[in-house]
């Protein structure tokens, strides 16, 4: 029997079993640049993605891939991982939520925001809730739409030719974290250009031209290809189980962020939720 759609439901009510399961990953507003970039490598994509800066034990920002590619494009050296603090390029809004915050309130606030994340405090303690969070939802939800449903996108291309600048613009300008290499199945994201600066390129120590190197000094990742159109369920699922997760069918790509649109639909149900509030 289908009860509210899953929008009107509280977070509580969907995810009664992994709401409190992720602490987020916190950082000092003191802290140096190059110390939330070798973080980032590790929690971008998670079930955490973004950092959560810290200032007498209470939020006061988060950073994530954005900030950094931002800031790699004003500040392209080493100044930038080795002088500059982290209060300097943090994004300061952020969204407190509770276990009885309504997905569609949720869902609204990441929209506008294009960062698909927030805070959830309990019992003094701070948890993420990022949409890989939200995706946890899978096994409960009770729709017939499939991945046909999603409403086509631009897919945004590059080639291995062109250089670093181009790729971190083609990025903001397009407001996403996943480029595709044209002619492939195979992209790079803000976790994997994060992971090059931090590891084989040192924070750019004496590194004076990385605006200008090939975009080829960054090793694609594969995306998962699928052959026809799946379940919302499945690929929700498929999402949340994958490391770094995208899928691509044919000339469309799906990210976490794309199910969004589709929680927010009023027809979109979850599976024996009156047993699940039991």
């Amino acid at each position: 029997m289908k009860t509210n759609p899953i929008n009107r439901e509280s977070l509580k009510e969907i995810l009664p079993y992994s709401l409190y399961c992720t602490p987020v990953a916190s950082i000092s507003k003191q802290d140096r640049v190059w110390t939330a970039t070798a973080m980032l490598q590790f929690f971008l994509e998670s079930l955490t993605d973004q950092l959560v800066v810290m200032d007498n034990k209470q939020p006061c920002g988060l950073v994530g891939g954005y900030d950094i590619i931002s800031n790699v494009l004003k500040n392209p050296n080493f100044d930038l991982f080795e002088n500059q603090t982290v209060d300097k390029i943090m994004h300061d809004e952020f969204f407190l939520v509770s276990e009885s915050t309504k997905v569609s309130e949720l869902l609204q606030k990441w929209s506008q925001s294009r960062r698909a994340f927030s805070i959830l405090l309990h019992d003094s303690g701070f948890f993420a809730v990022s949409i890989r969070t939200l995706l946890g939802v899978y096994p409960f939800l009770d729709t017939d739409l499939t991945t046909r449903d999603i409403p086509k996108k631009k897919t945004v291309h590059y080639s291995k030719d062109q250089p670093v600048k181009e790729i971190l613009n083609l990025m903001l300008e397009n407001k996403t974290r996943r480029l595709v290499l044209e002619g492939t199945d195979s992209y790079i994201s803000d976790r994997i250009i994060i992971e090059k600066i931090s590891t084989n390129l040192n924070y750019l120590y004496n590194i004076d031209n990385f605006l200008d190197m090939s975009s080829s000094i960054f090793q694609p990742a594969y995306a998962k290809t699928i052959q026809s159109h799946i379940t919302i369920q499945k690929l929700c699922e498929t999402l949340y189980t994958m490391d770094h997760p995208y899928v691509i069918k044919d000339e469309q790509v799906f990210s976490p962020f794309d199910i969004i649109g589709i929680l927010e639909r009023n027809d979109v149900y979850a599976k024996n939720m009156m047993e699940i509030k039991s």
